[in-house]
């Protein structure tokens, strides 16, 4: 698996993209659950990722070192490739994607 220049660079600074684990990113690359070419030519791999028990938002309520947390649903972590179907350009989980929104013809199911 190789990754841009430009996603390295988000996974080291960005706080958004320090909640990505690496390894999620490979299984997905590895085992996709669908594959979509997208109109620009690039390809966005989905696989569902199980969270576990990670950190929620603290209510206004709660005090700052109360850490509440909850067991959060799978979601989709989306992995988009350049043209060349090697390269990740980014990684994030998709909380718009559901795969019946897919239509038959535009993805191809693993498994």
């Amino acid at each position: 698996m190789q990754i841009t220049h430009y996603f390295l660079k988000k996974l080291n600074e960005d706080e958004d993209y320090s909640k990505l684990s690496i390894e999620w990113i490979n299984e997905v690359y590895r085992c996709p659950q669908f594959r979509v070419r997208q109109s620009n030519g690039r390809i966005a791999l989905y696989g569902k990722i199980n969270q576990g028990n990670v950190p929620s938002k603290i209510d206004q309520e709660t005090t700052s070192d109360t850490v509440i947390y909850t067991n959060k649903q799978s979601k989709y972590l989306r992995v988009e490739l350049l043209k060349d179907g090697k390269t990740v350009r980014d990684a994030f989980f998709d909380s718009r994607f559901h795969p019946s929104q897919l239509k038959a013809l535009e993805f191809k199911r693993f498994s």
